[in-house]
């Protein structure tokens, strides 16, 4: 309820939040991370259309369709799949109406007229609508699809994107999905993540997707940026290294050292991309991201934004004297169950053997 509510992104919060003991708050369900399921999740039915089942739907405007679960339309060969776009062609949709004819006397040039037609729609989808996913997903023969190219970027975006990742994935074929990826990198990555979009999708995510992570690294909004972070996580292997050098050279140039005002204090996406950037095993095998990361300590930053970076500059003991002259300088303004002095003592306590053993 917290996270949906108007104050869910603010950072003191979730502080409060994250130090509560378990005590004080009833138990919660473990969110599992992006690309896994939960042990009770079932995988959700898949429905399966032959070549003339699909043709009967699109051919009959009366024909009644409303499955929800993804589609998956089997196509024997390049001819029936060529049919089956042509067919599915929006401008072939017939949407469902009543046509009403109401009594009344007029008079016009070329005659009385004593009733007029009215048509009224019933609203909701087309069956077309729920096939075309499915269809655009089983693109085999790599036949160019006009209307997919554009309900992947007008305003139908929202619905379709999600429908054809899930068609992706109900029909198995990892080559497919990233034949996609390849064709529509910057309209599909930032769904890949998104809640909207169910997660065996992301099974597909491995090594094979850092090319097109590099070739984005630097590219989107700061909305992108989060998604290219939660990305990351699905893929541990050492391939991945140079995405992380990549997206923390992108956190830190968005800011200004020059600069006398606060910066991203309302940027929830960018902090939420820089959280999950730091969460990844291998953030640590970074070449310098102690080095790299410090600096930006030195803008002008909301004290919970500066501690968040302090808390990943811990685990490094080249950042000791760091920690010891934030220690020197700390002054406790806000009452949580362990203040940032406390915090700050701890890390320097640890850091410190590790210090002398380098």
């Amino acid at each position: 309820m917290i996270a949906v509510s108007p104050v869910g992104g603010a950072p003191i919060l979730q502080r409060i939040l994250d130090e509560m003991s378990d005590g004080d708050m009833p138990p919660s369900a473990t969110t599992p991370p992006p690309g896994t399921a939960s042990a009770e999740a079932k995988s959700p039915a898949i429905k399966r259309l032959t070549y003339d089942e699909a043709v009967c739907i699109l051919s009959d405007p009366s024909s009644a369709f409303n499955h929800t679960e993804p589609v998956v339309v089997e196509a024997a060969d390049k001819e029936q799949f060529e049919r089956l776009v042509k067919l599915a062609d929006p401008a072939n949709d017939h949407y469902p109406s009543v046509e009403t004819f109401v009594p009344g006397v007029s008079f016009t040039p070329n005659g009385p007229i004593v009733a007029r037609c009215v048509t009224t729609s019933k609203g909701g989808e087309v069956p077309a609508a729920l096939i075309r996913p499915g269809i655009a997903a089983a693109n085999r023969f790599r036949i160019h699809i006009p209307w997919h190219e554009d309900l992947l970027t007008t305003i139908h975006a929202g619905s379709y994107i999600p429908r054809f990742l899930a068609s992706l994935d109900a029909q198995n074929e990892g080559g497919r999905f990233y034949e996609e990826l390849e064709a529509h990198a910057d309209l599909l990555l930032p769904h890949l993540c998104s809640a909207a979009v169910p997660a065996p999708v992301t099974k597909y995510v491995d090594g094979r997707i850092v090319p097109l992570l590099l070739r984005h690294i630097s590219s989107g909004t700061d909305e992108f940026f989060e998604s290219l972070c939660a990305l990351t996580l699905l893929v541990e292997t050492q391939e991945i290294d140079p995405v992380l050098s990549g997206l923390l050279y992108r956190f830190v140039q968005h800011f200004d050292l020059r600069s006398p005002y606060l910066q991203h204090s309302e940027n929830f996406t960018f902090w939420r991309g820089f959280k999950q950037l730091a969460r990844h095993p291998r953030f640590e095998m970074i070449s310098g991201w102690q080095s790299r990361l410090a600096p930006v300590l030195q803008v002008q930053l909301h004290w919970f934004h500066a501690e968040e970076i302090v808390r990943v500059l811990e685990r490094s003991p080249r950042s000791y004297s760091l920690i010891e002259a934030r220690l020197f300088r700390a002054t406790n303004w806000y009452h949580f169950p362990q203040d940032e002095i406390d915090r700050l003592d701890a890390a320097a306590e640890r850091l410190f053997p590790s210090l002398l053993e380098g």
